[in-house]
């Protein structure tokens, strides 16, 4: 694969570092509150509501809100499709990661 075919694999929507961040996290769980998300990342609530909301738009992310007694909690876990569209991104950094190899003609 060509470097360019690489970068093309590169999904805007995850390359964003607080999105990635976010990505990464739930990644290696089953799920997470938002809470915890938050001190993790270490981002103010509101950027991690901007990712969440923009990752949940596109159907990355999914968002469900319970209440413990009477403390509202909200998890987050990636989707199927969120999950396909992570690792699809890694695959694309190693790539890259790998680096140029130029064809002798």
């Amino acid at each position: 694969m060509k470097m360019n075919e690489a970068f093309e694999g590169i999904d805007p929507l995850i390359h964003s570092p607080n999105r990635l961040g976010v990505m990464a996290c739930l990644a290696s769980v089953d799920s997470a509150t938002y809470q915890s998300l938050k001190e993790e990342l270490g981002l103010s609530y509101s950027s991690l509501s901007k990712s969440i909301s923009s990752l949940e738009e596109s159907g990355m992310v999914n968002v469900s809100k319970r209440f413990i007694g009477k403390k509202a909690t909200t998890d987050l876990f990636l989707t199927r499709q969120g999950k396909k569209a992570y690792f699809s991104y890694l695959a694309c950094l190693d790539r890259i990661v790998m680096g140029f190899s130029p064809s002798e003609k």
